[in-house]
């Protein structure tokens, strides 16, 4: 196991591989090989209703998150369609007549 954390940027990596068949020794090299940033933690959401009309929904912050997505959808398979993006940890809409289902995505841009 190569630990990669805290790395970022480009890094070459070898591997050496011994053969226990023959006495051939193996050199792989892998170059230019990019370590991105971690993956954004999945936010837990909650759904209040803040007046007659408006929704609130709210998430705890992602660790590595520089925004989110959220995304609506008619039934829980989706089709999820997003309808908004913020860099805060809540978004408040105008309740809709028909059921929807919401949907929070953590992004690392």
């Amino acid at each position: 196991c190569i630990p990669l954390n805290g790395l970022t940027g480009h890094k070459r990596i070898a591997f050496f591989a011994g053969s226990t068949i023959s006495n051939a020794d193996n050199d792989f090299m892998i170059n230019n090989l990019y370590v991105g940033p971690l993956i954004p933690d999945t936010p837990e959401v909650q759904i209040s209703q803040v007046g007659d009309d408006l929704c609130l929904l709210t998430w705890n912050e992602s660790s590595g998150a520089t925004g989110y997505d959220i995304y609506a959808a008619d039934s829980p398979e989706g089709p999820w369609e997003l309808i908004a993006s913020t860099a805060e940890t809540q978004f408040e809409f105008t309740a809709q007549a028909a059921k929807k289902f919401y949907r929070v995505k953590a992004i690392a841009r």
